[in-house]
Parts: C-alpha cells; sequence; structure tokens
C-alpha cells in the first residue's frame, strides 16, 4: 500500500506536460481504442471551425445585409449596417486569403519514372491492391525514412498534394522485399481502405503543421493571425490525437501483411531496428569522425554504406538492439508504438533476426546510371553541410551534372 502511494505522489510531483498526460491516459486508451478516435475527433474541430468560420460568416452575414440596409430607419440602425458590413468585408477577406494559400510540397531530389522504373511499378501495384491511387510525386532526401507527407492545395484541407518522401539510406540498407513492405505500410496507411477515420486524424497532424509553417513566414496581418491560432492549436491538436495517430501505425502494420507474410514482416520490424540503431550509433559518428581527421580526399557517406551495412553488422549487436527494443516501453513523446505491442498486433509475441543483405533495394528498383548520379548529389548536398558546420578549410565537393542520365535532377535543398 504504501508503494502505490508513494508512485501516486511521483506521478503527481511531475511537471504536467504532455508526456505526463500520455502516461496517465495510456491505460484508459489501451483498454477502450475506441476513445483514442474520439479524442482526435474533438481535437480536429478548433481547425475546421477556424477555417470555415470566415467563409460561413461571409455568407450568413452578407446574406442578412441588404435586408437590414433597406429596413434600417434610425442612427444606431444605421451603424449596426456600417458594423455588419465591415465584419462582411473581413470575413470575405480572409476567405479570399486562405483560398488563395497553398502550401509548400516537402523538398528534395524530385524523381521521374524512368530514373526509377522498377519502384514507380511497385507502387502503381500497391497502389492497385489498396485501390486509391495515394502518391503524386517522389523525392529522395538524406535521413532514414518512408512516409507520405499531404500538402492542401489551397487554404482548407480537402484536397491535398502527396509526396512520398523516402530516404536513401533506407533504399541503401534494406532488401527489396523488406522495403517493399515498408512502402506498403505507408501507401496502404494513406490509402485508408480499413482505417479511414484514424488515417485521416494521423494525416491531418501533418496539415496543421505546413499551415503553421507557411504562415509563419509570411508579415501580413491575415497570416499573423493565422499563424496565431495555428500555434496555440497544433499542440493541442498532437495531445488529443496521440492515441489515434498511434493507432494508425498499428492499422499500418496489417497492411504490410497484404503482401509478405507475418513472419517475414517480423524480420522486416528487426532489420529496420537493427539498421536504423546501427545508422545513428555506428555509422554516422564514424563518418563524422573520418571527416573531421581528413586532409585530401572527403569521406563519403552515401558511396560507402552499402558496403558498410553488408559487413559491419555484428550479430552480438543485433541482438542487443532487439533485445533493448523488446525491454523499452513506448516512447511517451511519440506516438510511434513499441516492438512489443506491434508484434502483438500481428499476433506474435517473439522477434526474429534479421537476415544478411545480398541485394539492396536501391540496386533492383534504379537504373544503375541515374542511382550513382543520386549518391554522387547526395554526398555533395552531405559535403556542403559539412563544410557550413565546420566553418574552416574548405572541402571540394564532386561535381554533379545538371542532368542525371535517365531524367532531370530538381536540386532543392532540405527544410
Amino acid at each position: 500500500m504504501a508503494t502505490k502511494l508513494q508512485e501516486l505522489r511521483g506521478q503527481f510531483a511531475t511537471p504536467f506536460n504532455r508526456e505526463t498526460v500520455v502516461r496517465l491516459l495510456q491505460p484508459l486508451f489501451n483498454r477502450f481504442p475506441h476513445l483514442a478516435l474520439v479524442s482526435g475527433v474533438l481535437g480536429v474541430l478548433p481547425g475546421y471551425i477556424f477555417l470555415l468560420m470566415f467563409p460561413l460568416a461571409a455568407v450568413v452575414l452578407g446574406w442578412q445585409l441588404p435586408i437590414r440596409y433597406v429596413y434600417s430607419g434610425t442612427v444606431e440602425e444605421g451603424l449596426l449596417v456600417a458594423a455588419q458590413s465591415i465584419a462582411v468585408l473581413f470575413a470575405l477577406g480572409m476567405t479570399f486569403f486562405l483560398l488563395r494559400t497553398s502550401g509548400t510540397p516537402p523538398r528534395g531530389l524530385l524523381l521521374d519514372h524512368s530514373m526509377a522504373p522498377a519502384l514507380f511499378d511497385m507502387i502503381a501495384e500497391l497502389e492497385e491492391a489498396y485501390g486509391r491511387a495515394v502518391v503524386h510525386r517522389i523525392i529522395i532526401r538524406h535521413e532514414y525514412a518512408v512516409r507520405v507527407i499531404k500538402t492542401p492545395s489551397f487554404g482548407l484541407p480537402f484536397f491535398t498534394t502527396n509526396t512520398l518522401i523516402i530516404g536513401l539510406p533506407v533504399l541503401l540498407c534494406l532488401p527489396p522485399r523488406h522495403f517493399k513492405a515498408l512502402l506498403a505500410r505507408r501507401i496502404g496507411q494513406g490509402s485508408g481502405k480499413h482505417n479511414y477515420l484514424s488515417g485521416w486524424l494521423f494525416q491531418l497532424r501533418t496539415i496543421w503543421r505546413s499551415y503553421r509553417d507557411h504562415y509563419a513566414a509570411r508579415r501580413t496581418l491575415a497570416a499573423r493571425l493565422c499563424h496565431a491560432f495555428f500555434k496555440a492549436y497544433v499542440p493541442l491538436n498532437n495531445a488529443l490525437s496521440f492515441f489515434a495517430a498511434r493507432l494508425d501505425e498499428l492499422e499500418a502494420d496489417r497492411y504490410a501483411l497484404e503482401v509478405i507474410n507475418d513472419r517475414d514482416f517480423i524480420e522486416v520490424m528487426s532489420q529496420e531496428i537493427v539498421t536504423r540503431k546501427f545508422l545513428q550509433r555506428v555509422y554516422w559518428p564514424k563518418v563524422y569522425q573520418l571527416a573531421r581527421r581528413a586532409h585530401g580526399k572527403p569521406c563519403l557517406p552515401f558511396h560507402n554504406m552499402s558496403r558498410v551495412i553488408r559487413k559491419g553488422l555484428r550479430r552480438e549487436e543485433m541482438r542487443h538492439w532487439i533485445e533493448n527494443a523488446m525491454r523499452t516501453p513506448a516512447c511517451a513523446g511519440h506516438y510511434f508504438p513499441s516492438l512489443p505491442q506491434r508484434l502483438e498486433n500481428i499476433g506474435h509475441t517473439k522477434p526474429a533476426m534479421p537476415v544478411a543483405v545480398v541485394e539492396t533495394a536501391a540496386a533492383s528498383l534504379f537504373n544503375p546510371k541515374s542511382l550513382k548520379q543520386i549518391i554522387v548529389h547526395m554526398d555533395q548536398q552531405w559535403l556542403t553541410r559539412l563544410q557550413t558546420r565546420k566553418g574552416g578549410k574548405k572541402i571540394r565537393p564532386p561535381v554533379v551534372p545538371a542532368t542525371a542520365a535517365a531524367g532531370e535532377f530538381v536540386k532543392t535543398s532540405d527544410p
């Protein structure tokens, strides 16, 4: 009894923040998952109310304005008509401003079909399997990630441009079938075939942030008003939709099971964890260490990544990282579920050991000449960032042609 009271005192002594709330509510939402969806829907209502109140106010007030103008006979009624006219003009101005607003799609290295025909065919196959076109454009970035970002086409989040972001390390480190499983997770998740509500709530988290960032870069009065709202609203929505986003990530795993069997997908989970840990703990620290010592030829991280991943992973490290992932509960600061939760979600309790990477997804899915150009381009970007960080002796980056062997490069920096 004393121990339980001490634990309760410790919980209330913890500073009140989102992570504290998540820890307190997690048992409730784990037991009643539908409450997570209810909470998420409540979280999106303020955003829609803010965006829709200006056009609705313009219609309602504007519809009544001529009648009031005709029947106004006193000074007080005339002042009310003038005030209503100002309100209508303000609502119309905000509506026009919102409708002209369009989000900025994520930036990166834009792919076309000729650069990776097998990749485009794989995406088309998955979209056909899930019954909906999800991907409108594909970009390559330097981080270890595969995700779909929806960008509003105008100020109301009803029509979007969907960008598939693929991290080059994922392509260089994972075998083709594992990459296909990760791709299936995201395309299935974006299709909303089995999880329309949670998928909608999950994608809106990104859309609200894109509004906040877009208006933050503007200096007009309307933009400042919108930014003030979204700056306060985004943390609230993130907190209320936290568990709905976690449910959606678990649902994404079920989408992957439509293209890969459960035992192979357990292997994918372990491979992804091990690869991510190897890059974070071993590979990138070593790359930066070598870059600091280099006095001639610079270290090229993406050029060497596939070769190192084949030879550098040791079985003892892999076992340690997987066992650690099994002991680590879901983070209260991020909605992604823990490995035990993901395994239980697909009917298993034990993880699997990763397999040796013989052929990478990059080598299998990309035109060889285009892949070489992509790697050189990403190495150049990394060296440019390294120069900025070091602020010392300049390192001459390799020259990248303006046109790849099989398609145009769109050279844009990461946000």
